[in-house]
């Protein structure tokens, strides 16, 4: 699912998809999080946030989780949702 979807539905429904591997990476490393949290996508966020499997931590080719990538963007908004799906 390192593949960015830009539209919510389509993104929706490979995510229902029973062997979809959501914390695949692209040629830099970086997963369907990391794209959600660059994009600023807070719908697609969210439904990635839903996934049990899902990892947070990820680092890619440049060392920075999606984590890091909110903070240096200042995107406070997706920061609060990956601090508060943290269990």
């Amino acid at each position: 699912m390192s593949v960015v979807c830009s539209d919510s539905k389509a993104a929706k429904t490979l995510l229902e998809r029973p062997n979809i591997d959501v914390n695949a990476t692209d040629e830099a490393g970086r997963t369907a999080l990391h794209h959600a949290v660059n994009e600023g996508r807070v719908e697609l966020l969210e439904l990635l946030l839903g996934k049990e499997d899902i990892v947070m931590g990820t680092v890619d080719k440049d060392g920075v989780t999606p984590m890091m990538m909110a903070k240096a963007n200042g995107m406070i908004n997706i920061v609060k949702k990956l601090v508060g799906n943290r269990t």
